[in-house]
């Protein structure tokens, strides 16, 4: 069985409040919670630029929250409540609580990463992603037609910055998939994030983020626990105390059998003492 080396995967071990952004003049940003054990990244301005962008759309910081069920503190961590109807869509039995990255007509740019310093190997890292960019249009969520409207990577601190390619949303909008990136790493501390980007300020544009997972391929499987001898143990304690066990479970099935023999017994006289009675019955 393979371990999740995450410190944090299921977002229910708190968050960084306030989140205090380092990379924009250390401005505290009270609606972006950040989970502990992650670092959140975003670009805000007017650069870069891509393809088919508006040039004076400037990309903005998007709003981080925790769903879930009911809205309860789940662990650390406080969460707001997803839609009844919306239940099944997000959640699963062992993934109650996702991980919202949101912003109405929001043109983003943001990464989600962890580091830590890990032995060299092979790794594989992974998470799942629920692309949820949509126009409304007569109560009627419409997907975008062209499917750069929300693109994904995996990316690594040793990356250059055009190293891997950005995925675009060809499968469609709205639904699960699963974004995963396997590699060798030296040694050292690992950088490895998720990527998102939206270019257009579609009339909304999120991200939910589930079952983050990062495991070493290559680990020696973990040995099995021998289980604590009782107190005073050794062989021929064991041994005893299993002959025990053995001489109760026959005497219970003895019993059971003499219970049975008994019944036979009484039920074979009541059938002699029938056909005495009908033997000694005078003749018609």
């Amino acid at each position: 069985m393979t371990t999740n080396l995450l410190a944090n995967p299921d977002w229910t071990k708190g968050t960084s409040t306030p989140f205090t952004d380092p990379a924009h003049g250390n401005v505290v940003r009270g609606n972006m919670r950040v989970p502990n054990g992650w670092y959140f990244e975003f670009v805000e301005g007017l650069h870069p630029r891509l393809p088919e962008q508006d040039a004076n759309a400037p990309w903005l910081a998007p709003e981080l929250t925790f769903r879930s069920a009911n809205g309860a503190v789940h662990g650390q961590t406080a969460t707001e409540a997803l839609p009844l109807s919306e239940l099944d869509l997000y959640l699963a039995p062992d993934a109650p609580v996702v991980y919202h990255a949101f912003k109405a007509f929001g043109i983003q740019m943001w990464e989600l990463g962890t580091r830590d310093v890990r032995p060299a190997g092979d790794y594989k890292f992974s998470i799942e992603l629920f692309n949820d960019v949509y126009f409304s249009r007569n109560q009627q969520k419409v997907p975008p037609d062209d499917p750069r409207a929300m693109e994904w990577r995996i990316s690594l601190g040793t990356d250059t910055d055009e190293a891997i390619a950005w995925m675009p949303s060809n499968d469609g909008f709205r639904k699960w998939r699963t974004v995963e990136r396997t590699f060798i790493h030296p040694g050292g501390q690992l950088d490895v994030s998720l990527e998102v980007r939206a270019r257009w300020g579609v009339d909304t544009v999120g991200a939910f983020l589930r079952r983050p997972s990062l495991v070493a391929l290559n680990a020696p499987p973990t040995p099995p626990v021998p289980p604590t001898p009782p107190p005073g143990g050794g062989v021929a304690t064991d041994k005893l105390a299993l002959l025990t066990t053995l001489v109760t479970a026959l005497d219970v099935r003895i019993g059971l059998v003499e219970a049975v023999v008994n019944g036979l017994k009484a039920d074979r006289d009541a059938i002699l003492t029938e056909l005495l009675r009908i033997r000694n019955l005078p003749a018609d």
